[in-house]
């Protein structure tokens, strides 16, 4: 009986060092994860705090000097000929995102606007790295592009602004002109003749 309580004893000790020992180790690992979801929630706020200084320098020269994201990560600019850009900041995928609406799609000539964006895609040839596409749950075609926010500096931003306020506009009056409606510039639509961007960069 002394022989098996004293094995009983040595068991229950090891058991109890084990115990010890895991449970050691999960508040190390819950620590660790906390302090890196800490870090993480941290680098967050500093990048959103960036970012929205450089949005506000952007208001600023463009003539928006109240320009901020709201709570949700989103604001509009409506610039003076009509064109609207929206944009929309993820800080989790580090980029932000800026659409706006160049057509409304009727079916008397969404044909050929498709055919117009499909060829504008083609290779990235007229709309420098932006994408033309369909909205799904509305009746309209966007333009949309990214911005990469690591190293994002106020120079690059403008930039990025000034030529999707040109795509915006030259596909705009382009999808107009080919509608018919009476109030597209007359312009040419031959690509060649369009004044979009070189590029993004």
């Amino acid at each position: 009986m002394q022989a098996t309580s004293a094995r009983e004893e040595e068991r229950f000790s090891r058991e109890s060092s084990t115990v010890a020992l895991v449970t050691k180790r999960s508040e190390l690992i819950w620590n660790t994860r906390l302090t890196n979801n800490v870090s993480v929630v941290e680098a967050w706020k500093t990048m959103q705090a960036e970012i929205d200084e450089l949005m506000a320098k952007l208001g600023a020269e463009i003539g928006f000097p109240d320009l901020a994201f709201d709570e949700t990560g989103y604001v509009a600019i409506i610039n003076e000929d009509g064109t609207v850009l929206n944009f929309d900041h993820y800080p989790d995928q580090t980029a932000i995102v800026v659409y706006s609406t160049v057509a409304e799609l009727k079916d008397e000539t969404r044909f050929d606007i498709y055919e117009e964006m499909l060829m504008a895609n083609f290779m990235w040839k007229e709309t420098c790295g932006a994408t033309l596409s369909v909205s799904p749950t509305t009746e309209h075609a966007l333009l949309m592009a990214s911005l990469p926010t690591e190293g994002l500096d106020l120079p690059t931003l403008i930039r990025f602004y000034e030529n999707v306020h040109r795509l915006t506009w030259a596909f705009s009056d382009r999808f107009k002109s080919i509608a018919g409606e009476d109030d597209a510039a007359a312009v040419s639509t031959d690509p060649s003749d369009a004044p979009l961007p070189s590029s993004f960069a």
